[in-house]
């Protein structure tokens, strides 16, 4: 069950001025063209959960925010099972409960085993990921997560395996979820 946050208020369409409701519909909107969420995006008065509320609250940097979330998501060339196993590997070093929840139902309905899941959920690299991409990816975001840059070695096995562009729409990913993931934290929003 998804909670509300001990600092932030939910706002509810009916509470948003025109700016923040502009910002509600385009995440609404790209959250829904022909696809289903394996998560709810609003509780029962319409108000949006998660990062969604903090990104109507401040819909200045939130607009932009939720484009980016959009267009990583949507029209990235990560495929979608190397995309969430990036997005599950920010989750789990970040201790993201909401993040989590949101996308392990997602990495499952791509095929990601359970096997796979425990690992990161646990912090190790999962060594029965056949795929040398997705093995690739999964490394690098850790290593991007540690905090440290990837070494040439590692830059270069990425960039041979999905090419500079993708390598770069990794290394905003993997950002953008780290943001969620404070913006998490600091408004405590439950999972």
């Amino acid at each position: 069950m998804l909670l509300p946050s001990d600092r932030l208020s939910p706002r509810s369409p009916a509470q948003l001025d025109e700016r923040a409701r502009a910002v509600y519909d385009r995440i609404i909107a790209s959250r829904s063209q022909g696809r289903t969420s394996p998560f709810p995006l609003t509780a029962a008065d319409g108000a949006l959960v998660g990062p969604f509320n903090a990104m109507v609250t401040a819909p200045h940097v939130g607009g932009p925010l939720a484009e980016l979330g959009a267009a990583l998501r949507y029209q990235g060339q990560l495929s979608g099972r190397a995309r969430e196993l990036a997005i599950l590997t920010v989750a789990a070093r970040n201790d993201s409960a909401f993040e989590w929840q949101s996308h392990v139902g997602i990495a499952r309905n791509l095929g990601i085993t359970d096997d796979v899941i425990d690992a990161i959920a646990g912090g190790v690299e999962p060594s029965v990921l056949a795929d040398p991409v997705e093995r690739t990816v999964v490394s690098a975001t850790t290593s991007l997560v540690a905090g440290s840059e990837l070494t040439d070695g590692e830059y270069e096995e990425l960039a041979r395996l999905i090419g500079e562009e993708a390598v770069i729409e990794l290394v905003v990913l993997v950002g953008y979820y780290e943001l969620l993931a404070r913006l998490l934290r600091v408004f405590r929003v439950a999972g």
